[in-house]
């Protein structure tokens, strides 16, 4: 039987789990707060229960990996995510295993088609992807170009790569580097499952740099100028206030007091949200960290499924999105990556159970 990959060796151990998450009391589903993980969500979503039914504005947080992404094909519209960079951080209890501290460039590639074709069976035919990816430098100097690579083989594996916008950083952290421009952008991938996608057009536009109201110059009036055929026929057209999104977004960091060190802006995340979803639509981030996606999908009237492996962001997620754990009346469990599957579906997933009556979430 074919072996996935596994993102990491760090195998989620459920009873260390159930005794990180364990701290917070238990609330009755007319609370109305997040399901932390729940037997019924898992591989196949066979029915929700009556409490995950009831999660509409608010977040669906989930203990699962993004490599094994417990959910049905094509229930996501669309996905925003900013997973571990190549050998950019080390998270805490990681091992070199970890997706992100791979021993060569190729590895981590690899890991990342892996990843995204898991993302391709959830999301639907008319969904976007926005990977947000940095780049960083090997021993001699050159650039990895890994967001670079990541694009190639995406394609290579049936992503149709729409864009790669440029996230610029007016307020970047400064280098004491001399011998090279400073670091002040990154990458974030635009793909998409087909040539037709949900794309927000009103939502993409932005304020016009010419002045509204006049007519613009004749079309083709530059080309023939540098041919040294200046003339003035041609269609003119009425400058309006805004115009089609340009590709490169000046959008500051953000400060941010949460132990999730990779936080990214909420609103280079409102902008992905808007431009490429409609309210009500389900929104994904299966490397959800600190939670700023479900953060702003909330605000925005979009449900959100948020995915990590760690426990610690768990609660992180919670005491930030200000929600409280549901008391399913069936048993719960904590999902786990330790299992092997043939075919493109999800994987079985391992959980152990914990009765509803024991305080654990």
């Amino acid at each position: 039987m074919p072996q996935r990959f596994k993102p990491s060796s760090r195998l989620l151990n459920t009873e260390q789990a159930a005794t990180d998450l364990g701290s917070s009391s238990v609330h009755r589903a007319e609370d109305l707060p997040i399901i932390i993980s729940e037997s019924k969500l898992v591989p196949k979503f066979g029915r929700l229960s009556p409490a995950a039914e009831l999660v509409a504005e608010v977040p669906l947080i989930i203990l699962a990996s993004a490599f094994d992404i417990p959910l049905p094909d094509k229930s996501i519209q669309m996905v925003v995510t900013s997973p571990p960079y190549f050998n950019q951080r080390n998270y805490a209890d990681g091992t070199e295993n970890d997706f992100g501290r791979e021993k060569t460039v190729q590895a981590y590639v690899q890991h990342t088609v892996a990843c995204l074709r898991e993302i391709r069976r959830v999301l639907k035919d008319d969904g976007v992807v926005w990977w947000n990816i940095g780049d960083s430098y090997d021993p001699d100097g050159s650039l990895w170009l890994v967001p670079q690579s990541v694009a190639i083989e995406a394609k290579k594996d049936g992503w149709i790569v729409r864009a790669i916008p440029i996230w610029y950083k007016p307020n970047c952290m400064p280098e004491s580097v001399r011998n090279r421009p400073t670091r002040s952008h990154e990458q974030i991938l635009m793909l998409v499952k087909q040539r037709k996608y949900c794309w927000n057009e009103a939502e993409a536009r932005e304020p016009a740099v010419s002045t509204p109201g006049k007519m613009s110059p004749p079309i083709g009036n530059v080309k023939h100028q540098a041919l040294g055929k200046a003339t003035l026929k041609g269609n003119r057209t009425l400058l309006k206030e805004t115009r089609n999104m340009r590709d490169v977004w000046i959008i500051p960091t953000q400060p941010h007091k949460e132990a999730h060190v990779a936080q990214f802006p909420e609103k280079l995340v409102e902008r992905c949200i808007r431009i490429g979803s409609s309210e009500g639509d389900t929104v994904l981030d299966p490397f959800a960290g600190s939670g700023t996606t479900g953060l702003v999908a909330r605000s925005l009237n979009r449900k959100s499924i948020l995915l990590d492996i760690s426990p610690e962001y768990m609660e992180l997620m919670r005491e930030r999105l200000n929600v409280k754990p549901i008391l399913i009346e069936e048993p719960v469990g904590i999902l786990s990556t330790d299992t092997a599957s043939e075919g493109n579906g999800p994987l079985p997933i391992e959980f152990s159970v914990f009765p509803a009556g024991d305080q654990h979430f």
